[in-house]
């Protein structure tokens, strides 16, 4: 008989970190740093740490007293306790985004580059437009064979409806004839 026996894990667990204070207080001093900051204060390495709820849940510093939240699951929007100063939270990275280097004041193009992207346009109109005219001539003959077709039937139609009257009032007849017939006796 093999004798099984549980392996005793020596190895120590991974010790979870303890901050001070509560969420609570995190999330204002995260709130209230945020707000102190104005759009063009904002560097490219506090940008990377402060660039998404979740980079700011993250987020470290001695410098201004913030400790990272370990909770991913009290940290949403949806959250009933917190959930109202992580959208506040948002608004803050929102407002606090930098602007684009490319954007420039006057959004309108050249005339050159107008004019160009008006012929694409016409192009891709005019190829629009002669793919629904082959589209109508092709359903325009579809639908004229269709109505041929139906025409036919009903000529067909209506010749059969003239030989079932033709043929019901011969059955008539016949019938007739064979009552009449019946009425006289077989003399042997």
């Amino acid at each position: 008989m093999i004798k099984r026996t549980r392996r005793i894990h020596t190895a120590e667990r991974k010790k979870r970190r303890v901050f001070e204070g509560t969420m609570e207080q995190r999330l204002r001093s995260r709130i209230e740093v945020l707000g102190k900051f104005k759009p063009e204060d904002i560097t490219p390495e506090l940008w990377e740490k402060i660039s998404s709820l979740e980079a700011v849940r993250k987020w470290e510093s001695l410098e201004y007293g913030i400790q990272p939240i370990g909770s991913k699951k009290k940290y949403t929007t949806v959250d009933a306790d917190f959930g109202a100063m992580v959208v506040l939270l948002q608004r803050e990275i929102s407002r606090l985004q930098p602007r684009s280097a490319s954007a420039t004041p006057n959004p309108r193009k050249p005339l050159a580059v107008q004019l160009l992207e008006s012929k694409q346009a016409q192009q891709l109109l005019s190829a629009r437009f002669e793919v629904a005219k082959r589209d109508r001539r092709r359903l325009s003959q579809e639908l004229g064979k269709k109505t041929k077709t139906a025409r036919a039937q009903e000529t067909l139609i209506e010749h059969y409806e003239r030989k079932i009257d033709a043929l019901s009032q011969e059955n008539s007849n016949l019938k007739a004839r064979l009552l009449a017939f019946q009425g006289f006796k077989v003399v042997q």
